[in-house]
């Protein structure tokens, strides 16, 4: 069903079943042998820093590396408390904006 919704037929659909399969479900089947996403969370985690890191590194060509650091921190990593999100991040991106400069959303 999912690949109906999405429009997509997965070569290997055991990686989508894995995709969606939450730590809490996995660990509840055990003895079916489910395994949970956070493998392939970490591996996206990691693709989404390369692509956030080259775009930071080529819009903010006046920051230095720490600064660059800590803004792409702030778009990769999601704080624990999802309501905190939207401050947090203001937060950091008024503290890493460059005087005169805009930091687009």
């Amino acid at each position: 069903m999912p690949e109906e919704i999405m429009g997509y037929r997965f070569k290997d659909p055991s990686l989508l079943h894995n995709a969606l399969c939450h730590s809490s479900y996995a660990n509840e089947h055990r003895g079916r042998g489910e395994h949970s996403n956070e493998r392939l969370e970490f591996l996206g985690d990691a693709v989404l820093g390369v692509i956030s890191a080259e775009y930071i590194y080529g819009r903010f060509t006046e920051l230095p590396e720490g600064e660059m650091t800590k803004l792409r921190a702030s778009i990769v990593c999601l704080p624990r408390r999802p309501q905190t999100a939207g401050r947090r991040r203001d937060a950091q991106r008024r503290e890493l904006r460059p005087a005169g400069r805009r930091l687009r959303p």
